[in-house]
């Protein structure tokens, strides 16, 4: 075969090599229209109905950029989805750009992981190395959360009656970025529609904790378990509790209802922190070292945790300097 013929072989095996990997992608998100969180719980599907988007080309924007973003090429992502939004202003094409957004900051928050691991934590064999990796501070991240929040409150205020979308902006607000004022309108909004759906009922548990209402948040974590009996939601009602045991300094009953907690489902990782927490304040020094270790290492998945992460840092360092 001569070269001229290799040449037109090769380039037409990467052109259809290119186009398939493409379609792959694009088909996939085409077959689900519930949304990434669909999985996690029933109650987070999505069901846009198809007459939201004006356009066909609006809609194929927005597939196209969701593909994208199944890639983790979220730069191309947002150039679909912008053009989407170009469109159609009132589009649910927001809540794809907000995950876009989200998802992106999750991929820098295992960089930051990574960076945070080799600067010394946790067993000193597996953290003390050295390694030349991408910065990335916690403000840029805090900076793409925001984007994220704001597009899913846009578009939780045009669908008011998708309770999906007002519970990802009140999540995003309390666990990305500590902002309890934002998270307030959409966690009223997602409640008075399913009252009684766990995951709400978990989300507005952990707004009252942060507010120091420890009765009220007791009382949606029980209710949350008594809803759903499931080992998941048994372990974030043990988790919730624990903590409000912890904030009341009650030790020894904290220690219990974590550690129930993390015997019924060891995610969140979390967990390990809190647990960490309460073997301090019983003076169990070399148990809170084992489970700071284990807190560390874990990406997280939230601009929370990774703040906690600092601090388990910091204990680790000082209570290894003490002994």
């Amino acid at each position: 075969m001569s070269f001229s013929r290799w040449r037109t072989f090769l380039f037409a095996y990467i052109v259809l090599t290119f186009a398939l990997y493409n379609a792959q992608a694009f088909c996939a998100v085409t077959l689900d229209q519930t949304g990434p969180f669909a999985q996690e719980s029933p109650a987070l599907a999505l069901d846009f109905d198809p007459s939201l988007y004006k356009t066909e080309r609006e809609q194929l924007w927005c597939l196209k950029g969701r593909a994208f973003a199944t890639q983790n090429k979220f730069d191309r992502a947002q150039i679909f989805l912008a053009k989407a939004l170009a469109q159609n202003s009132q589009s649910p094409v927001h809540y794809w750009i907000g995950l876009a957004h989200e998802n992106q900051a999750r991929q820098w928050l295992k960089v930051w992981h990574k960076n945070l691991k080799s600067s010394g934590a946790g067993k000193e064999k597996k953290y003390f190395r050295k390694k030349k990796t991408t910065v990335i501070d916690l403000e840029q991240i805090k900076d793409e959360l925001k984007k994220a929040f704001s597009h899913y409150a846009i578009c939780a205020d045009m669908f008011p009656d998708y309770s999906p979308l007002s519970y990802h902006a009140a999540r995003t607000a309390i666990f990305q970025l500590n902002d309890l004022a934002k998270a307030e309108k959409y966690l009223d909004s997602a409640l008075s529609l399913q009252p009684e759906e766990p995951l709400y009922l978990n989300l507005r548990a952990e707004y009252f904790l942060r507010l120091k209402r420890f009765a009220d948040a007791r009382k949606d974590a029980e209710t949350c378990a008594l809803e759903d009996p499931s080992n998941a939601a048994r372990a974030l009602s043990h988790l919730m509790i624990g903590r409000i045991e912890l904030e009341q300094q009650n030790f020894t009953k904290a220690v219990e209802e974590i550690s129930r907690s993390l015997d019924l489902n060891q995610e969140p990782s979390s967990g390990y922190y809190y647990l960490a927490l309460g073997h301090l304040g019983l003076r169990q020094d070399e148990h809170a070292l084992a489970d700071y270790e284990k807190f560390l290492a874990d990406s997280p998945r939230t601009l929370d945790l990774a703040e906690l992460q600092q601090t388990a840092i910091a204990d680790y360092r000082r209570i290894k300097n003490i002994h």
